[in-house]
Parts: structure tokens; C-alpha cells; sequence
């Protein structure tokens, strides 16, 4: 279950920089972006998240359940609730958000900006974006991979994405 996108929090030239990557997206349907060089997630911030999801990797609240193949991905994960408490977020209905944790706050900040990415990309690229009430976290151990893969492929039926998700 998707809900729309809360209000962008980002600046004019944050935005103005998340936009600047309307182009790779139209040319190849794929486009990465940097929160640190454009601007819009502070080092303090991404630091703070990292250590949050370390303390929750430690506590063993991270399992290897997801469901890609050995040989795509070798982390551990954790689903968050994207409410973060601020009310915003659809309600808690629904398995998937019944699953997810608890957001800590500093990767609910992190969340809440690249979500801002998103609803500026979605602008510039006149997208119908939604954002999930859970989002995924994944710590890498030593030796550890993440091959790129598409987790929304085309339905080869009716030729139509499988569903709604066109930016990760």
C-alpha cells in the first residue's frame, strides 16, 4: 500500500539539483543521486543513520529475509515504517507496515529528504510518484554485495510495469 507523497522540504537549488537528473532518468529510466553532493542530506545527518541501523544490526533486529537470490544481495534488512509518527503516514493498516519497525529518527530525517527527492524528480518529470509506508535498510557485512537489479519488471501480458514502482 502507497500513499502520496508528503510536501518537499527541500531549497530552490537543492531542487534545482535533484531536477538536473530529469534527463538520465528520460534517457535510461535509471538515475543515482548523490544527497550528499546535491546538497540535501548533511553528513551529521547520514552519520546519525548509519550508527542507528548499526545499534539495530548489533541488537540482531536485521535478517537476511529478503526476497532477492544469494548472488544478487548479501545483506541484512530491516523494513521501517515511514509514518515516523508524524501522522502523514496512510495508518498502519496492512501487513507490510504491521511488519515494519519502528523508524529511529535520524533515518526517518534521511527518509523524510529523500522523499523531498523524490516529489522534485517527480515534478520535473511530471511523475505520479506515491511513497511506501515501509522502506527497507540494509546493512553489508565484510565481503558483502549488492548487484543493481530492477525490482519492477514489465508484465509481458499486457506490456505494463508490474506495478507502481519507478524510483528506488
Amino acid at each position: 500500500g502507497a500513499v502520496p507523497l508528503r510536501p518537499c522540504l527541500l531549497g530552490p537549488a537543492q531542487i534545482e539539483a535533484v531536477a538536473a537528473s530529469a534527463g538520465a532518468y528520460r534517457s535510461s529510466g535509471l538515475v543515482q543521486i548523490d544527497g550528499l553532493s546535491a546538497g540535501f542530506l548533511s553528513r551529521g545527518l547520514v552519520e546519525g543513520a548509519l550508527a542507528e541501523l548499526q545499534m539495530m544490526l548489533a541488537a540482531n533486529m536485521l535478517t537476511a529475509q529478503h526476497d532477492q537470490p544469494a548472488d544478487v544481495r548479501s545483506d541484512r534488512v530491516a523494513y521501517l515504517q515511514t509514518d515516523g509518527g508524524d501522522g502523514t503516514g496512510g495508518g498502519c493498516a496492512g501487513a507490510e507496515v504491521l511488519e515494519a519497525l519502528p523508524c529511529p529518527p535520524r533515518c526517518f530525517d534521511a527518509i523524510r529528504l529523500l522523499e523531498s527527492a523524490a516529489c522534485a524528480l517527480g515534478e520535473a518529470l511530471s511523475l505520479d510518484l506515491l511513497r511506501p509506508r515501509r522502506c527497507m535498510a540494509s546493512c553489508y557485512g565484510k565481503g558483502g554485495r549488492y548487484t543493481a537489479h530492477r525490482d519492477n519488471d514489465v508484465d509481458e501480458a499486457t506490456g505494463r510495469l508490474k506495478n507502481r514502482r519507478v524510483l528506488t
